[in-house]
């Protein structure tokens, strides 16, 4: 399990939330340096094949983990995948937030000023929150988000409201502004390329009931690896984003 920036030794950092990048590699480095670590204490991994499995942020990590693994050498020479397993990830943040801003709810209340400063830390210029944020959010963005004193519902409650019109300003939802639009260009540039086809075995989990990361994510994805034998699919009615991660790690428990 990867310590992400912005949480552990680096805990005073932003975290880059959904930098696709970003993430992967902090995934995949961490992988690297646990093996002298295991070697030093004599302790020998059963293969030398990976599996990669995430859910949620999780999910989407997982399969630019393996996006990474398939077209970049350094890690290609690395890791041999075994199996990916994907649930309920944002593969497409712009559609992501689509959804949210059309149904004007969001099961999250802090996923989606999270979204906006992780965008923001990866860009040449950073984006203004005084755009994007409305009070009490702009005031206190620093402290309930970045200072990880809190739990995902205390932020929400925190935060005061699920929906993104009292969330974010009036500004920030017009697609039409410049700053707007900079922030969606972003969005696309950090979920999974149209152009992206994987080459070891991936399940991929939703649950269609899921109004947190839509199941329109997984829709997507099934529909650009239509032709692909070598990934499946574990869509249902599985209830809430919460309950769908239960039962996609009893899934992979009894998989693996």
């Amino acid at each position: 399990m990867a310590d992400y920036i912005g949480f552990g030794v680096t805990v005073d950092k932003v975290h880059p939330y959904l930098q696709a990048v970003v993430c992967a590699e902090n995934v995949l480095d961490f992988a690297l340096a646990a093996r002298p670590f295991l070697k030093k204490r004599g302790l020998v991994p059963e293969s030398d094949e990976v599996i990669l499995f995430g859910y949620s942020q999780g999910g989407a990590t997982s399969l630019h983990c393996q996006r990474l693994i398939e077209n970049r050498e350094y890690y290609g020479q690395k890791f041999k995948i075994k199996q990916n397993y994907c649930g309920a990830g944002p593969y497409n943040i712009a559609r992501t937030y689509d959804h949210a801003v059309t149904k004007d709810v969001t099961g999250i209340p802090c996923a989606i000023p999270m979204i906006v400063q992780g965008m923001s830390i990866g860009m040449d210029r950073p984006l203004d929150m005084n755009y994007f944020f409305q009070e009490p959010l702009l005031s206190h963005y620093d402290d309930w988000l970045n200072s990880k004193k809190y739990t995902v519902s205390q932020m929400s409650t925190l935060i005061g409201s699920d929906s993104l019109s009292n969330i974010l300003t009036a500004r920030a939802l017009n697609k039409t502004n410049e700053e707007t639009i900079r922030f969606y260009r972003e969005l696309l540039q950090n979920s999974i390329p149209t152009s992206y086809y994987p080459e070891a075995p991936l399940l991929m989990f939703h649950s269609e009931d899921d109004e947190t990361v839509p199941f329109v994510n997984s829709q997507l994805m099934q529909r650009q690896f239509k032709y692909l034998d070598n990934v499946d699919y574990d869509f249902d009615h599985y209830g809430s984003h919460q309950q769908g991660a239960v039962k996609f790690l009893f899934k992979i428990l009894k998989l693996i």
